[in-house]
């Protein structure tokens, strides 16, 4: 049976408790609530996301109607012919001040170029974190020698800063002004703001690093072994 590779990522983030569901989210303090936002549902948990939620319910009710052609959507959108796209994303254990960054960088057709991941240590928050996997994601696009580039981050706060104008005052100004010189290293450089719907693929690369593990990375496949 051939499977779409993202609905094969997304099964497998699942089955690793590497979905982002904002139960997962909440405690490492990225996101502030835990309800659905499609359903209103106060959990949205692994559960409720591949089952219980109304438009969970409505895709599988789809797919027992006609089993032989499924529709499958996914909100992450290739970036123009001549670009590669760079989505990162971070994990953070406050109680340990520590965590995983993770990137994967793919190209107008959709395809994995490239994907890592780093554990770092004394690290402050997730803003920290955050930037630091979007330094280095844009540290593999250069070593790759890619020339025209978008940077996709699903933390609002961090893309508020990077297209700011303003030099950054914040915790993370040291690592502002390396986004922005390897910026400047690249013909062509944007920075967009995701929902984490659209950065699944970065997150499971944040989660796949081991706690104090060694650096990963990966060649035209994703963390399971699976292109784009």
């Amino acid at each position: 049976m051939k499977i779409p590779p993202k609905v094969r990522i997304f099964w497998w983030c699942a089955i690793n408790s590497f979905l982002p569901t904002k139960a997962e989210l909440k405690p490492r303090h990225v996101e502030e609530e835990s309800h659905c936002e499609a359903c209103g549902n106060p959990v949205e948990d692994r559960f409720h996301v591949a089952i219980s939620c109304p438009q969970a319910k409505r895709f599988w009710q789809v797919l027992k109607k006609n089993p032989a052609r499924p529709t499958y959507h996914s909100s992450w959108t290739p970036p123009e012919q001549g670009w590669v796209k760079v989505n990162t994303d971070a994990s953070f254990l406050e109680a340990s001040f520590s965590g995983g960054s993770g990137c994967v960088i793919r190209d107008s057709c959709g395809e994995v170029l490239a994907a890592e991941a780093r554990w770092h240590n004394n690290v402050s928050d997730v803003l920290t974190m955050e930037a630091l996997a979007a330094r280095n994601g844009l540290l593999v696009a250069v070593a790759y020698g890619y020339r025209r580039v978008v940077l996709e981050i699903d933390n609002l706060s961090l893309v508020n800063e990077l297209i700011s104008s303003d030099e950054s005052r914040s915790s993370i100004a040291g690592l502002w002004h390396e986004i922005r010189e390897l910026g400047r290293s690249f013909i062509s450089f944007k920075v967009f703001y995701v929902r984490r719907e659209s950065n699944t693929v970065a997150h499971c690369c944040a989660a796949k690093v081991p706690c104090n593990g060694p650096f990963l990375s990966w060649i035209s496949y994703t963390p399971d072994g699976q292109g784009s």
